[in-house]
């Protein structure tokens, strides 16, 4: 909103310049985003309070600035007008009408012009000079706070009736070239012919005063708010009336603001033609708010009196009409501009702190104990959301509920475990009568969702609980298990001219469980499963070949790997291989490792490879762990080299990097002989494991010396 200096000055003494002002009417609640300087004076552009409706005047700005300042108020000049009850001109068919009143004027002569006053006050506030009989509505509405309107008397066809729109209702409104269709429902000013206005909105051009206009129509009214903002939104159209009605306007000003009129049309020549006819009239709620002077006094740190406070609360108009004896507590009633929003006490501390100044309040820190260190665990979560932040990753909270729809997107079969669930009987939807049992499915709706909106780059994660039907846990319905989970798509970073992209792959998201491994000092190994529909149902779901359990001492803790490209399809995602990782949160629990430093020796390390031939069917981490137990000179294992072509028989031939220990159990150096012997003699006894087992063939491709 905009307000002109000067024009502001015709309503409160202003004893300091604008720049001491501007801070002062901040300070108050009322915002000024802009101090605008030019021969015709000063403008200020303010930002209000979203529901303080009295603020939209130049009379309701100056009453804030009196409540804190006491600077002398100056009232409009009015003409008092006869009132009488009913109304034969109008007629009410609306409950959204709280109050009417109608007042009609008569040009006695020529037209004199109205004060310069009042276009300062018009052009200052962003508008313009239409019509006197026009003009003086639009002041009495930036000065006083009171929406008018004028209608040509000669104009209107027999009544005026205010009621709500039926279907297929048209009217020309103000400043619009074309007739336009109106909602049903909408409140509006009609007579018997032509739609005249919507109410408390905008005007219209079938009853519009021009300079030939002899006799007019003054209405003067208070709508509901809600009304006024339903046909405002409705009709997309945002008027000075509008936000006054929407914010609740003042229901005591409705026959003011016809004697502040009248005043202003007798000062260019009309007259008061008829008492003014009131066809509705609002009995409105008159609260009264208790305050207590002590606990003022506590909530603020102060020390006010009883009579300070009600000296204050009067520079606002609001009329303090009991006290006890003992000057304890006051019983204030609200006045009828405030009725809004004044509804408890701690409405009128808020009053008081706007008038002493918040800044005059004494201060003190609030007493405190040192705060807690926060458990190991919720250390380590927090370790673990940060790196996670870093690498690009977004935390996400998903429903506790799911229905068919989305788990329909895991392609389960008929025997899945993932099928069985807590199901809750009254679910008003049946996307939300399962309580999830995994999180791979509402992690592949986000991925297809931000694929689907041309964001191929996932990375999201979550910490988060899974239910699982189990008549005999303690709740006697479910076994409930924290759970976290993580999912990415796309490339590893974002697209950059300098780098070529990198797709998302298991061996990624393999990176990223050790990372957190050596954060949280803890000891976790990827090995597979013997049988994943048992151990881990959700690992049934991953690509056969691209997946791997999780373990922690031995202790299976979760599952990584890439989406099974059958769930990718009846997930509807294509050209893209998501790759997910599911972990207990039983490992934020779990005692750590930490590693310990051993100073580098002085003595080169002892290698050799030796390069295996392995079938599908044996998992390269079982190979490993068989060479540690065959052993005990073998300090280090590291897979380097996986080939697979014609000359392997199409099977995987892996190269072990086997680091040996400097000396043997006696104490002796290790000799080369020594080392390729033992080297030797592993890989023989690897083969001959797995040929007891009867797992497979594994056969030794060559053995490499360093």
């Amino acid at each position: 909103m905009k307000i002109g200096l000067e024009a502001l000055q015709r309503h409160i003494d202003i004893t300091i310049p604008v720049e001491e002002l501007v801070p002062l009417m901040e300070d108050v609640g009322l915002e000024v985003k802009r101090v605008d300087r030019s021969d015709k004076g000063t403008i200020l552009t303010l930002e209000l309070l979203a529901n303080r409706g009295d603020h939209y005047s130049y009379a309701g700005i100056a009453q804030e600035i009196h409540g804190r300042t006491a600077w002398t108020l100056h009232g409009l000049a009015r003409e008092a007008l006869p009132v009488e009850d009913g109304a034969p001109l109008v007629e009410i068919k609306t409950d959204n009408c709280n109050s009417y009143a109608l007042a009609e004027f008569v040009i006695g002569g020529k037209r004199s012009t109205l004060p310069d006053y009042v276009a300062q006050t018009i052009q200052s506030s962003g508008s313009n000079m239409v019509d006197p009989a026009v003009d003086i509505t639009n002041y009495v509405g930036f000065a006083m706070g009171q929406p008018m309107h004028a209608f040509d008397a000669d104009l209107v066809s027999g009544k005026i009736t205010v009621r709500e729109t039926v279907e297929g209702e048209t009217a020309l409104l103000l400043f619009e070239d074309n007739p336009r269709t109106l909602p049903v429902g909408i409140m509006v000013i009609s007579d018997e012919r032509n739609i005249l206005a919507v109410a408390g909105v905008m005007g219209a051009q079938a009853a519009m005063p021009t300079s030939e206009t002899k006799r007019i129509y003054v209405e003067s009214a208070a709508f509901d708010p809600v009304s006024v903002r339903k046909a405002s939104k409705a009709l997309g159209i945002q008027s000075h009336s509008s936000m006054r009605f929407e914010r609740g306007s003042d229901p005591g000003q409705v026959l003011n603001a016809l004697e502040v009129a009248n005043h202003l049309y007798s000062s260019i020549g009309y007259k008061a033609q008829r008492p003014v006819q009131v066809a509705a009239s609002w009995e409105y709620p008159r609260p009264e708010v208790k305050l207590s002077v002590p606990g003022f006094n506590t909530y603020y740190g102060v020390n006010y009196s009883a009579d300070e406070l009600r000296e204050r609360l009067a520079r606002y108009g609001f009329m303090v009409n009991v006290r006890d004896s003992k000057a304890e507590s006051l019983i204030v009633s609200v006045p009828s501009h405030r009725i809004w929003d004044i509804k408890e006490e701690k409405d009128l501390y808020e009053e008081l702190g706007r008038s002493i100044g918040y800044n005059e309040f004494p201060y003190t820190l609030p007493e405190g104990t040192r705060a807690a260190k926060l458990p190991e665990w919720r250390q380590r979560k927090s370790q673990v959301e940060e790196h996670l932040v870093s690498l690009g990753f977004y935390e996400v909270y998903t429903d506790g509920f799911y229905g068919e729809r989305t788990l329909s997107m895991l392609n389960l079969g008929e025997d899945s475990p993932l099928k069985n669930h807590v199901k809750t009987m009254n679910a008003e939807e049946r996307d939300y009568s399962y309580m999830k049992n995994n999180n791979l499915a509402q992690a592949l709706g986000i991925v297809a969702t931000n694929i689907n909106l041309r964001q191929p780059d996932v990375k999201a994660f979550e910490w988060t609980r899974t239910f699982h039907p189990n008549s005999e846990s303690e709740n006697g319905l479910c076994d409930e298990k924290l759970v976290f989970w993580m999912v990415a798509s796309g490339n590893e970073k974002e697209k950059n001219w300098g780098r070529n992209d990198t797709p998302v792959d298991v061996f990624y998201m393999k990176g990223i469980v050790e990372q957190i491994s050596e954060m949280l000092d803890l000891r976790l190994e990827l090995r597979q499963l013997p049988d994943y529909e048992r151990d881990s149902p959700v690992g049934t779901c991953l690509h056969p070949g691209r997946r791997a359990g999780i373990f922690m001492n031995g202790q299976l803790v979760g599952v990584v790997g890439e989406v099974d490209p059958r769930v990718l399809k009846a997930s509807g995602i294509k050209h893209s291989r998501p790759c997910f990782v599911e972990l207990s949160q039983d490992v934020l629990h779990m005692d750590g490792q930490p590693r310990k430093y051993v100073p580098p020796t002085n003595i080169l390390p002892i290698i050799r490879d030796i390069c295996l031939i392995i079938p599908t069917n044996v998992a390269v981490q079982d190979v490993v762990d068989v060479i540690k137990d065959k052993s005990p000179l073998v300090k280090a294992i590291k897979v380097t080299d996986s080939f697979n072509s014609e000359a392997t028989g199409h099977q995987s031939a892996i190269t072990f990097s086997i680091e040996f220990a400097s000396r043997t159990d006696s104490g002796g150096k290790m000799t080369a002989d020594q080392v390729s012997a033992e080297a030797e003699k592993i890989a023989q006894e690897v083969i001959g494991v797995f040929q007891e087992r009867q797992q497979a063939t594994i056969r030794l491709r060559q053995s490499i010396p360093q």
